[in-house]
């Protein structure tokens, strides 16, 4: 995994503003990205995320479906490490180039992978938004016991509510 994280600082997010480096990622209307002309809805996601924080202090967290990275940065300003971990390898580039260092990291990866973290290590797992894209639940659950620590805790939201 060394080889898959990144030593850059990251930059403090702002709602609206494209990064100062050109995205390696555009804007399609499916991943959250902070420079998406819908303000509301990029508060709404970064809400959650900040939120999330008060969660982490000193704490090591898997934020699953990490998109862009925004969220990972704001966790790691709380968090002894933060690890995200996106399908999309694009979306981890951009992670990586733009939020990732000493205590963020990206790595390519589904967050349904059974074997992607299976030690129990985590002691804070966040997985927002990113529900509805999977239909087998059950071994999304199962991936995050596998990850959390004993005494854990879980985040996660659906904009799908059924």
């Amino acid at each position: 995994m060394a080889s898959q994280m990144s030593d850059h600082a990251h930059p403090a997010v702002t709602v609206g503003e494209e990064p100062a480096q050109s995205p390696l990622i555009e804007w399609t209307g499916e991943r959250c990205v902070p420079w998406a002309p819908d303000h509301q809805v990029v508060y709404e996601h970064m809400h959650r995320y900040h939120f999330a924080a008060s969660y982490c202090a000193g704490k090591r967290v898997l934020d699953l479906a990490s998109g862009e990275g925004y969220g990972s940065a704001i966790l790691g300003k709380a968090a002894s490490e933060v690890i995200g971990v996106d399908i999309d390898g694009p979306s981890v580039e951009h992670a990586r180039a733009t939020y990732g260092g000493e205590k963020v990291h990206f790595i390519e990866g589904s967050m349904i992978d059974p074997d992607i973290f299976t030690d129990k290590s985590f002691d804070v797992v966040v997985c927002f938004e990113a529900l509805e894209h999977t239909d087998d639940h059950d071994l999304l659950l199962r991936v995050i016991v596998s990850a959390l620590r004993s005494g854990g805790v879980l985040l996660i939201s659906t904009p799908d509510r059924t």
